[in-house]
């Protein structure tokens, strides 16, 4: 799979990786962030919305497991940390804004695996020693880079197994679709 890495250095930084992916996205895509409390998920997701004209407050829908953004594409952000079952999952009402025409932006998406749809982004954001600084990894199928559109075949987010060939520079990957 193709992978992309970003160092951020405060949550402003965060928020603008998040809004420049999101420029990519469209009706009916998924984004599955994962990372442990505290990593940025949220304020990822609240940069992602901005892209989509969404002004207002961001945040984690921990206890309503839901908060739906009125965007100009409707964004529809999952806490899955509390759910632990198919009935659980059900409740959320997952499956209905799956079909709604929106954008589902998961976090804690590991928890429900086995339902996400097989080509989604994948964003693993991770604390580093430094307080402020994080390590974002974007596994998925459309990129913005240097200025271009740049479509790379789709991830299927079961196989995301590191290998020899799996971690790509930018400069890689732009020579890859030269040759393409």
């Amino acid at each position: 799979g193709v992978f992309m890495r970003f160092e951020t250095n405060s949550v402003e930084e965060t928020r603008a990786v998040a809004k420049q992916l999101a420029q990519q996205f469209k009706a009916g895509d998924v984004i599955c962030l994962s990372g442990d409390l505290g990593a940025g998920k949220t304020a990822f997701v609240s940069g992602f919305v901005k892209a989509f004209s969404f002004e207002g407050y961001v945040s984690s829908p921990t206890f309503a497991l839901i908060h739906e953004y009125p965007a100009n594409v409707p964004i529809y952000h999952f806490d899955m940390y509390r759910v632990s079952g198919w009935e659980d999952l059900y409740s959320t009402g997952f499956f209905d804004y799956l079909a709604a025409g929106g954008i589902l932006a998961c976090e804690w998406s590991e928890n429900i695996e086995a339902v996400i749809p097989e080509i989604c982004i994948i964003v693993s954001i991770t604390k580093t020693e430094n307080f402020t600084e994080r390590k974002i990894e974007i596994i998925g199928d459309v990129f913005y880079l240097n200025g271009q559109n740049i479509k790379i075949k789709g991830v299927n987010h079961h196989d995301t197994t590191p290998d020899d060939g799996w971690t790509m520079t930018q400069d890689e990957i732009l020579l890859d679709l030269l040759l393409m």
